[in-house]
């Protein structure tokens, strides 16, 4: 069993995954999420995605700005509003269910005991451990990665 760390006084309680896809893409403008998610799962399997994920996978490219794409896609592809970005955290979750057969329903940020202590204040008093799963939907190297879950996790000690 692999675990990791996180500091909860960083976390709001949420773990739907839509809601923390939507937010980290529309509210806070980062777009780590749908990068890893590209490498890791879309551009492995494109071939076998394109038919039924053609819109997202476009999306994806326009936000990550993959410079082998067409760039004449953009107007097309862009998105602005926030049920724009929602709809894409659920193509998202379904392109990796497609891939992997896992249907993430949660999600949480951990990192390694020494990076929470580094990057988030973490110390004996405010950091929990938790049992990592195989899908990774964002990775920020040594700041740690986003995880999905099928059921939410549950600290271990």
């Amino acid at each position: 069993m692999n675990t990791l760390w996180r500091n909860e006084e960083y976390s709001d309680g949420v773990r739907n995954a839509v809601k923390v896809i939507t937010f980290e893409m529309y509210e806070l403008g980062n777009i780590d999420i749908p990068d890893t998610v590209y490498s890791r799962y879309i551009q492995p399997n494109e071939a076998s995605l394109v038919s039924n994920f053609s819109t997202p996978i476009n999306q994806i490219k326009v936000l990550i700005e993959d410079e082998d794409r067409d760039t004449s896609l953009d107007d097309q592809y862009t998105m602005e509003t926030k049920p724009e970005f929602e709809a894409l955290a659920k193509d998202i979750i379904s392109i990796v269910q497609a891939v992997t057969g896992y249907s993430i329903k949660y999600v949480l940020w951990l990192a390694t005991k020494e990076s929470v202590k580094k990057y988030y204040k973490g110390d004996c008093f405010n950091m929990s451990e938790y049992e990592t799963s195989p899908i990774i939907l964002s990775d920020l190297g040594n700041e740690g990665f986003l995880f999905g879950y099928e059921k939410n996790p549950k600290e271990l000690n």
